[in-house]
């Protein structure tokens, strides 16, 4: 009875004994995750393995050597970057390909390592964190909007907190978005009666299309603007030589006059546009919270409610809610937005709250 002599190892094949102790666990890491270990497989044979990357891993085509740079491979199909883009993806990147941090610095990724650890920022100790969203939840008329303008009182002026009197809410302004009620009859006497400083306390404008505060930290709009563009798109004015040629002559402005715009007939508009919103947009409501955040160095942020938000630009509460949380970790001030409680029942509620 002969026996078959062993498959020759392929040129470059090292035996795993032979190498350092760290590319001998990454072998046996190839090992368990590139061979099926089904009887009479030639994945057996040495230095032989099933390709991750093409579609047909059926048949052991790829190839394991080692040589002076470390673990190599090559496939009879596949080309050598997208194998290795199939092992990256699967854990197996061999430490000779590993990628380097300064492309991806380059590329404007900053590693974890930059930064420096720091512990919780609190704006009411373990209640209500800075640079996060936080949701007063509950029924109407339950007294959602009391709470938020309590703590609105206490940060205006610095007071200890409810719960914690040695802890002291950060002396900072705060910006209220009220979107529900007239903050003349129903906020300001409950910000009187809980002793605000009402010099510290500002009201978002929500509903104007345009504000001063939407051009920063650029500088607004110039109105000499329109004057250069009235003034540039009149016609230009045409001679005659002697020959009867035509001759473009550009208009030029007087010397120190200031020319009025034109008059211009418009077309009229759109009966359609008339149910238009009048406010602006959800993205530009979001820049201008977070520009009133900037320039009021304001610590805290009070939405009433997520629900009038979401309702008067056609938005989902998920989207708005989303929106908030990014707003609070782009400014770093606590946003505490007010919204109804999910539970379905009264006991419910209570308990969660």
């Amino acid at each position: 009875m002969t026996t078959q002599p062993a498959p020759a190892p392929p040129d470059g094949y090292i035996s795993v004994d032979m190498l350092p102790p760290d590319e001998r666990v990454y072998v046996e890491r190839l090992k368990r995750a590139l061979r099926c270990g089904v009887p009479g497989c030639s994945c057996a044979d040495p230095g032989r393995f099933h390709c991750p990357a093409h579609d047909n891993p059926d048949v052991p085509t790829l190839r394991v050597t080692h040589g002076p740079h470390g673990v190599s491979f090559e496939c009879t199909r596949c080309p050598f970057g997208k194998v290795l883009d199939a092992l990256a993806r699967r854990g197996l990147m061999p430490q000779t390909h590993l990628y380097s941090s300064s492309g991806a610095q380059e590329a404007g990724l900053q590693p974890l390592r930059f930064l420096i650890q720091q512990p919780t920022d609190w704006l009411w100790p373990d209640r209500i964190p800075l640079g996060k969203l936080t949701l007063i939840a509950g029924y109407p008329s339950s007294g959602k909007t009391s709470i938020a303008l309590d703590i609105a009182a206490r940060v205006s002026r610095g007071a200890p907190a409810p719960d914690q009197p040695d802890a002291l809410f950060p002396f900072a302004p705060v910006v209220l978005a009220l979107l529900d009620g007239n903050p003349k009859s129903d906020v300001l006497p409950v910000l009187r009666l809980f002793g605000a400083d009402l010099d510290r306390i500002y009201l978002a404008d929500l509903l104007s299309p345009t504000h001063p505060i939407d051009h920063y930290p650029g500088d607004p709009p110039n109105d000499d603007d329109e004057y250069e563009d009235d003034f540039d798109d009149e016609d230009d004015e045409y001679l005659f030589d002697n020959d009867g040629n035509e001759i473009t002559v550009p208009r030029r402005r007087p010397v120190g006059v200031r020319l009025p715009p034109p008059l211009r007939w418009k077309p009229p508009s759109d009966p359609g546009a008339d149910f238009t919103a009048p406010w602006p947009g959800l993205n530009k409501v979001m820049r201008r919270l977070a520009n009133l955040i900037e320039s009021g160095s304001a610590a805290l942020l009070v939405v009433d409610q997520v629900e009038d938000l979401a309702s008067m630009h056609r938005a989902r509460v998920a989207t708005v809610l989303g929106m908030l949380k990014a707003l609070a970790a782009r400014s770093g001030a606590a946003v505490v937005a007010l919204t109804h409680n999910p539970a379905p029942n009264y006991p419910r509620a209570v308990a969660a709250m």
